[in-house]
């Protein structure tokens, strides 16, 4: 059970899930990162796949951002 071994993004999916966004934040940046990948990898075994994150403080251009907040944005 991917609860057991990624019990953060699991949480993050069943919590801070909404439709088709998920909303959460992080204290880092590398935090935030890890938590989406962590995400992809749970949702990739159900067969979802996540069109684009977005971290909040980024353009469409850059690729870190000093919040560490992130979420999914819908498509």
């Amino acid at each position: 059970m991917k609860e057991e071994t990624k019990p953060e993004a699991a949480k993050c999916i069943s919590n801070s899930s909404y439709m088709d966004d998920i909303i959460t934040s992080t204290d880092t940046v590398q935090q935030a990162k890890q938590l989406t990948s962590d995400i992809d990898e749970i949702l990739d075994a159900g067969g979802f796949k996540v069109k684009k994150w977005v971290y909040s403080g980024l353009n469409d251009d850059e690729n870190e951002t000093t919040e560490g907040n992130a979420w999914k944005r819908g498509g």
